[in-house]
């Protein structure tokens, strides 16, 4: 299987066909005396569960996907086979909604836009995703605060299976960092509850 998106988007480095790396023959020799462990790998599909992802473009065209190699012009991604298939559909519902909506993607050159990055966590028993959205401006902004709480809330109204929360991240600094530091929990539960190995 080759993804659609393999030489063009910078999130994959390998084909899918990959052999094991030599190293993987000295790690099984060195813990052969240790009859307990056990390596499981698999095909490399649909494992990623959190994905954080640009959105650029235009409001009636939205780009979100990933940065291209050694730029920042967004390679739009629909389709990725590492993202969770959640992940792809809850990006998917976003890029729809801003169209709908008339949301303009954040603009790096001038530092103008409202909608920066998406961060999506599957919860891997349920496969539910908190989305998080990252807006371009300070929590102190009540109008566009309030704004955005509204729109939020047609997210949640589109499809209630898929979510298990949306939160708004607020970062109107001009820098490479996704997330500022104020945050705001729209709708769902506060924490996202993971078992590993009944714990």
């Amino acid at each position: 299987m080759i993804c659609s998106h393999f030489g063009e988007c910078a999130g994959c480095n390998e084909g899918l066909s990959l052999k094991p790396p030599p190293i993987w023959e000295e790690v099984l020799s060195f813990f052969s005396p240790f009859p307990l462990i056990h390596f499981h790998t698999g095909y490399p599909l649909y494992w990623r569960h959190r994905a954080k992802v640009a959105v650029r473009g235009t409001s009636s065209g939205p780009l979100v996907g990933l940065f291209k190699r050694a730029s920042h012009d967004v390679c739009p991604i629909p389709n990725c086979l590492v993202h969770h298939p959640n992940l792809n559909l809850a990006f998917e519902i976003v890029r729809k909604w801003i169209q709908k909506n008339g949301i303009l993607p954040y603009n790096e050159m001038g530092g103008k836009g409202d909608l920066r990055y998406l961060q999506g966590v599957v919860q891997r028993n349920t496969g539910r995703v908190q989305l998080s959205l990252v807006f371009n401006c300070s929590v102190s902004n009540k109008n566009k605060r309030d704004l955005w709480l509204s729109l939020i809330k047609q997210l949640r109204e589109n499809d209630t299976s898929l979510w298990h929360s949306l939160w708004i991240n607020f970062n109107d600094q001009a820098t490479n960092v996704i997330f500022g530091s104020e945050w705001l929990l729209v709708w769902g539960e506060e924490f996202l509850w993971e078992t590993f190995e009944g714990v």
